[in-house]
């Protein structure tokens, strides 16, 4: 059986991702994230959001910036 890793471990990735390809760092990268429609459903416990993998969550971080970009 495999070991799970850790919540945090596992969101941290997605801060990992995020400050990569944004070329952020971690403070800017985090405010970037909790201020998103992304960041305010993961922080929302009815939307479930906070249980998906970080490159699921990632995914629509990122497609989320780069509709706003257009």
């Amino acid at each position: 059986m495999r070991a799970q890793k850790p919540f945090l471990d596992e969101q941290s990735s997605n801060l990992q991702l995020i400050m990569e390809k944004y070329n952020l760092d971690e403070s800017a990268a985090l405010d970037a994230f909790y201020t998103s429609a992304t960041g305010a459903n993961f922080s929302d416990d009815e939307t479930g959001l906070y249980g998906q993998s970080p490159l699921y969550i990632f995914g629509l971080y990122s497609n989320e910036i780069d509709e706003q970009n257009l």
